[in-house]
């Protein structure tokens, strides 16, 4: 069983908990959501501009976090999807990584080019000096050049 958290709650979080509760093995533990209005709203239909989100998330059986650190310090996490706004992505992902977690994320490298396995990036920054096993990067949108070198860098 991997246990998994997901931070941010917006369209692509609901997308990744539809995704996770779809898979044998994986349970959601943990969600992470800093805007209290974005967690009211959990019950509610997603708004979006593609379809598939999941339209009601329940919290009964989850461990709610508004701070990242404070999920992490409670160790109820193997994995983390990491969905909040996207320039929240670098320090996010550093805080998971160095918390030894795997992460899921999309557009995790600085938007000046540097990314995994690069000075700056997310990888590098936690103190890993080798691609992430365990960690995926992804994108859900036309690949930036950045995500483009980040991902071959992954892959060698």
């Amino acid at each position: 069983m991997i246990r998994v958290g997901i931070v941010g709650l917006g369209f692509m979080g609901r997308m990744h908990y539809r995704c996770w509760k779809a898979i044998p093995g994986a349970t959601i533990t943990a969600i992470c959501e800093a805007n209290p209005k974005v967690l009211a709203a959990a019950g509610e239909p997603s708004k979006g501009n593609v379809g598939g989100a999941a339209d009601h998330i329940d919290l009964k059986d989850v461990s709610v976090h508004s701070d990242l650190g404070e999920l992490l310090a409670t160790r109820s996490v193997d994995a983390l999807s990491i969905t909040p706004p996207t320039c929240l992505h670098p320090d996010t992902t550093v805080k998971a990584l160095e918390a030894g977690v795997h992460v899921l994320t999309v557009n995790p490298a600085r938007r000046t080019g540097d990314a995994a396995g690069l000075p700056g990036s997310p990888a590098v920054r936690a103190g890993l000096n080798e691609p992430v096993l365990g960690s995926l990067i992804g994108t859900s949108r036309p690949t930036p050049p950045d995500c483009v070198v980040c991902s071959e860098r992954v892959c060698e």
